[in-house]
């Protein structure tokens, strides 16, 4: 015949279950706010996806409409009226007004090089350079036509060293060819010599003669080196 549990063993058996029912309800609120954790983390991350996707959108969107709002700028730049290329005329809106309103879209990327370009054959290289370092690199054409015109427009105010070296950067994009990359770099050689830095010039005229000896004869390269000393 089984033996009546004590009183001491039954005190430690209700204490022994209540810990586990203790246990068991911490676990369970563990879990549970685990689970809200979760719920909150994939959430704020579902948020952001769709807030990048809702700015892209809104973006594409933005870009559509400044391409048609300045439809006409183009036309203008190409017959010199540039004064309308830049400000507008009636419900088109000229790069400028475009630059500003739809900041971010590709639209405004080509309103700003258009807006530089037009600042500096006006005789204005600060508002080209300040125009033209708005227009990221894309690793389009669109870039070395960039930095072209940045040299062009630091050559306009004298910093022939700056010049030099965004047509050093032109010359690397999108990609080197024989094409562009030989000229570019032979432009960069003669503003390094404007600036002084004949070191310079020469590693560039080197370089040409190396890489592309066949465009090195086309462009006299020997004459260059040999006015360095070469």
């Amino acid at each position: 015949m089984a033996k009546k549990a004590t009183k001491k063993q039954q005190v430690e058996e209700e204490e022994l279950e209540y810990e586990e029912v203790e246990a068991k309800k911490g676990l369970e609120e563990i879990i549970s706010e685990s689970r809200y954790l979760v719920l909150g983390i994939a959430g704020a991350i579902a948020l952001v996806i769709l807030g990048f996707v809702g700015y892209r959108y809104l973006k594409a969107s933005q870009n559509t409409e400044a391409q048609e709002l300045m439809v006409e700028a183009p036309y203008f730049y190409e017959r010199d009226s540039l004064a309308y290329a830049i400000d507008g005329q009636g419900e088109f809106m000229g790069f400028s007004e475009i630059s500003e309103e739809f900041n971010g879209t590709k639209a405004a990327d080509q309103a700003n090089y258009y807006s530089g370009v037009i600042s500096l054959r006006q005789g204005n290289p600060d508002a080209a350079i300040d125009y033209l370092n708005k227009v990221p690199t894309t690793n389009s054409m669109l870039d070395p036509m960039k930095y072209i015109a940045l040299a062009n427009a630091y050559a306009a105010l004298g910093d022939f060293d700056a010049s030099a070296k965004n047509f050093e950067k032109a010359s690397k994009l999108p990609n080197e060819t024989e094409h562009t990359t030989p000229h570019l770099l032979l432009k960069a050689g003669e503003t390094y010599e404007l600036a002084g830095n004949d070191s310079k010039a020469l590693s560039l005229y080197q370089s040409i003669k190396k890489t592309y000896p066949e465009i090195a004869q086309t462009l006299q390269i020997e004459k260059y080196l040999a006015r360095l000393g070469e």
